[in-house]
């Protein structure tokens, strides 16, 4: 308010010109959404894009009453109701991506009309395998309990003990046994269906 007049006019337009990169932001948001469901990345994005406009309309609403403290109390509220409960970040993604499985398992055959859970005999689009590898890696590093349900029938996929913040060498094989015992070829992230071939998979 006492800087320059380049300054003084940057501060008073700045939320305004907020606007449209945040709309930008909540249309790119919905879209990986709505492809590929919640995980923490993402509600960490969501976070921040619910901090960006009230602090935008806020500020646009009522300038003389906002202060540059509401900014750190703001995103720190934000943050401390992600960390915990059934709208957490962790639970929210894990609820998220369990319900994509159950949908993508039962596209592959893997789970049936009935309920019943039983390997594929069909043959399965590469698109499709690549999505249901995609969420068993990300159910394996820290989630496998929320799909136990769909594994325990083929065997037990242990791998080696827990051990918090770490994975040891047999899990990262996990993820390949349990799409093979399903009746699918794993498909890793840096496959296409043009390279497939190329890759061994353990």
């Amino acid at each position: 308010e006492k800087g320059t007049q380049l300054l003084r006019q940057f501060y008073k337009y700045f939320h305004y010109l907020l606007i449209v990169p945040l709309l930008l932001l909540a249309v790119g948001l919905y879209t990986r959404l709505s492809q590929y469901g919640v995980t923490e990345d993402r509600y960490a994005i969501g976070i921040c894009l619910v901090w960006l406009t009230v602090l935008t309309v806020w500020n646009i609403a009522r300038p003389r009453a906002a202060h540059i403290k509401h900014v750190p109390m703001a995103l720190a509220v934000l943050f401390l109701f992600g960390a915990f409960g059934p709208l957490g970040a962790v639970s929210l993604s894990t609820r998220s991506q369990v319900a994509r499985l159950d949908a993508l398992l039962h596209q592959a055959g893997v789970v049936k009309a009935d309920g019943t859970i039983s390997r594929t005999t069909a043959e399965v689009p590469f698109k499709l395998r690549q999505d249901i590898s995609a969420i068993v890696d990300y159910m394996y590093d820290g989630k496998a309990q929320a799909i136990e349900k769909w594994v325990k029938p083929f065997g037990p996929f242990h791998g080696c003990s827990r051990r918090l913040f770490t994975r040891c060498a047999e899990d990262y094989s996990l993820p390949s046994e349990v799409m093979k015992a399903w009746g699918m070829q794993y498909v890793s992230r840096w496959q296409t269906a043009e390279t497939e071939g190329a890759y061994v998979t353990i």
